[in-house]
């Protein structure tokens, strides 16, 4: 009984390519995209401010819930997120630009609006 194995295995590449041993290149004449690839140690840059238009602004009121600001008023800019005993408390903040001078500051608790803040920054 031949218990030594005839193949070898060879991970990371699709069926039927095999690694040259020179240069990181597959049998098929392609680079090999994990050698050439190389790690990036930089954060990726911030997201652009949108801020809040006063128009979408007006239109969010207590008691809202969470998908319906999203929807409204979309992706904030910043978000923090609070535990106290049972509830969630979550504050989401809409950052002033040059057409807009304004910071809002939306407090969510237990998934609705609880508080709507605006202060002019400008």
């Amino acid at each position: 009984m031949n218990t030594d194995p005839g193949g070898t295995i060879e991970g990371g590449r699709s069926y039927g390519q095999k690694a040259d041993p020179a240069g990181g290149r597959t049998a098929g004449g392609a680079q090999n995209p994990q050698a050439a690839a190389v790690p990036s140690v930089l954060p990726p840059p911030p997201a652009a401010v949108r801020g809040m238009d006063f128009d979408t602004y007006i239109r969010l009121q207590g008691g809202m819930t969470e998908g319906e600001l999203l929807l409204r008023a979309g992706r904030p800019d910043h978000e923090s997120l609070d535990s106290f005993r049972r509830d969630i408390v979550k504050t989401f903040y809409y950052f002033p630009t040059s057409a807009n001078p304004y910071t809002t500051v939306v407090t969510l608790n237990g998934g609705r609006i609880y508080t709507i803040d605006r202060i002019k920054k400008f």
